[in-house]
């Protein structure tokens, strides 16, 4: 738990609750932060602090109500079977070789891992390449006895920046490189509310769509002299916008505009923005536009990497590369037993591009395009039906949406 990780999402945009705002801030006031503002940016660990608080007392007042099992196990796959009444019933099969039997699944299993596809064969498998820097003690060694040696991070957004805050140490540089090269804007100190866009952007082509955007921005910095009230602006319409889109529309905007958009979309706090800017006055983290082609082992253990860059190759002796590119946005790629279960068996299907999975507001698409399943999905899965899905905001009123259905005997299996 690095208290260096703060949310990016200022603490009254945090709130479990659609209708109640204010209810992360008050706990932070009730749980030793008193002085909190809705403007702040939370330590990162105060808010799974938070989520286990909060779902404590919903179990504790549901008592009587809801009868709450937790197991600790993972769900590796999921058939369909008739018990006797009669009614078609969901069988999870458990890592533990149980099962558990359900009328309603709801899969709240957030973002996939990547593959690391882009890692030279000679990489993977190294113990000095770290694939997920969340996992527990994944970057003890790195923070250990080899805490001299540099490292490269594959990677360039938020997930980068805070594995390079935790990696920082006087000696060392920690490279970072992407195919953009662009780190994430960071959030201004005083932020200015939301501008609405008063142009209608439904429905335009992309080139249109471009055009209409940049003369928002423009707008919004003429009036206020900032970009981010006119992206955030955007936030409301986003969905809307990448429904009117075209699959081709779509495919070019991830490919010419993804990164652009999520570096100004889903930014820094400003408190990272500052530590950031140090390590890179100090040339302690330095950042590159480009891949990595090729990695090769050294006789202490260590590695070189030659990356492909802008300004043309260029080689570095590092002693780990982790993993940083984020979660995997193809759900159709995933080797999770569960979701490969629902994927191999039609009752799930991939989402647009292949990104996700599709649904009709949250509940799963069979491979038949039919929704007669009681399955449904939240979050990052929803990627390529809605682009704009990870953040608490949008995640917190889809669960409202699909706690509803799921209490809705008109859900039953069909």
């Amino acid at each position: 738990l690095d208290p260096r990780h703060r949310l990016n999402v200022p603490a009254g945009k945090m709130s479990c609750y659609p209708d109640d705002p204010g209810h992360f801030v008050r706990w932070l006031c009730h749980h030793g932060e008193p002085g909190v503002r809705g403007g702040d940016f939370a330590e990162r660990y105060r808010y799974g602090a938070y989520l286990a608080d909060t779902l404590g007392r919903a179990i504790m007042a549901a008592q009587g109500v809801v009868t709450v099992r937790r197991l600790r196990t993972r769900a590796t796959g999921c058939r369909w079977t008739t018990l006797p009444g009669g009614d078609p019933t969901a069988r999870l099969e458990l890592a533990d070789g149980r099962t558990v039997d359900a009328h309603r699944v709801v899969l709240a299993t957030g973002p996939s891992h990547a593959n690391a596809e882009w890692a030279p064969e000679a990489l993977r498998g190294n113990d000095r390449f770290i694939t997920d820097p969340w996992a527990p003690g994944a970057l003890d060694a790195a923070l250990g006895q080899g805490d001299k040696e540099d490292v490269l991070l594959v990677g360039t957004g938020l997930t980068s920046v805070d594995i390079a805050m935790t990696l920082d140490r006087p000696g060392r540089t920690v490279h970072t490189v992407s195919r953009g090269g662009r780190l994430p804007q960071a959030h201004a100190v005083d932020p200015l509310p939301a501008a609405a866009c008063t142009t209608p952007l439904h429905g335009l082509s992309l080139s249109a769509l471009r055009a209409a955007v940049r003369q928002h921005i423009g707008r919004v910095m003429r009036t206020h002299g900032d970009w981010r009230p006119a992206v955030d602006g955007l936030r409301p319409v986003t969905a809307g916008i990448w429904a009117s889109m075209s699959t081709e529309e779509r495919a070019e905007f991830v490919a010419r505009y993804g990164s652009l958009w999520n570096t100004h979309r889903h930014r820094m706090p400003p408190a990272t923005a500052e530590a950031v800017g140090r390590m890179r006055r100090t040339r302690r983290m330095r950042t590159y536009q480009g891949r990595l082609a090729a990695a090769s082992a050294r006789p202490d253990g260590s590695l070189t990497v030659s990356l492909t860059t802008g300004d043309g190759p260029r080689t570095l002796p590092v002693g780990w590369v982790v993993d940083c590119t984020g979660p995997g946005l193809r759900l159709s790629d995933t080797a999770d037993p569960l979701w490969r279960s629902l994927l191999d068996q039609g009752a799930a299907m991939p989402g647009p591009l292949g990104m996700g999975v599709a649904t009709d507001d949250g509940r799963l698409h069979g491979a038949d395009g039919s929704t007669t399943r009681p399955l449904w999905t939240l979050g990052a899965p929803r990627r390529g039906e809605l682009w704009e899905t990870t953040a608490i905001p949008e995640i917190r009123a889809q669960a409202a949406t699909i706690a509803e259905a799921v209490l809705d005997p008109g859900t039953a299996p069909a």
